[in-house]
């Protein structure tokens, strides 16, 4: 029974910490605005025959910088910053920590440790499933 004990305490806190580590330490949302906006979130559904209907939809993302015990994450979630290039909205984050990397990085260094990029997803109704919406950001 002695020997059990700690490993269940290591079980318990292996645990606790997975879920700890979803949430941020400290989160700031943007105070002025500027960084936060709307996106696309619209999604498909589909008749009996497999035929896909596009729902439009738009969400709202809010700007923020958040501490994790793993990283730092920095959201634009307003689509009026463009890129001077091809006039593509910037929102999305940048982020310190591979496990808080872009499922679409723009711009990432081996590993995923640091980067740029966006989580949304591309508008394919083979890609999405009903009532699917992803952010720019992180959360």
């Amino acid at each position: 029974m002695k020997k059990l004990l700690p490993a269940a305490v290591a079980a318990a806190l292996l645990t606790f910490g997975a879920l700890a580590h979803a949430a941020p330490i400290q989160q700031v949302d943007d105070p002025s605005g500027q960084f936060s906006g709307t996106y696309d979130c619209s999604y498909y559904t589909y008749d009996a025959s497999g035929n896909a209907t596009k729902v439009n939809k738009t969400c709202s993302q809010t700007g923020y910088v958040a501490i994790y015990s793993d990283g730092v994450t920095a959201c634009n979630g307003n689509a009026s910053y463009t890129r001077p290039d091809t006039g593509a909205p910037l929102q999305g984050y940048i982020w310190v920590g591979p496990s808080h990397a872009a499922s679409n990085a723009s711009a990432a260094s081996p590993g995923g440790e640091i980067g740029a990029g966006d989580n949304t997803k591309a508008d394919d109704p083979s890609t999405q499933s009903t009532n699917e919406s992803h952010g720019p950001c992180e959360n």
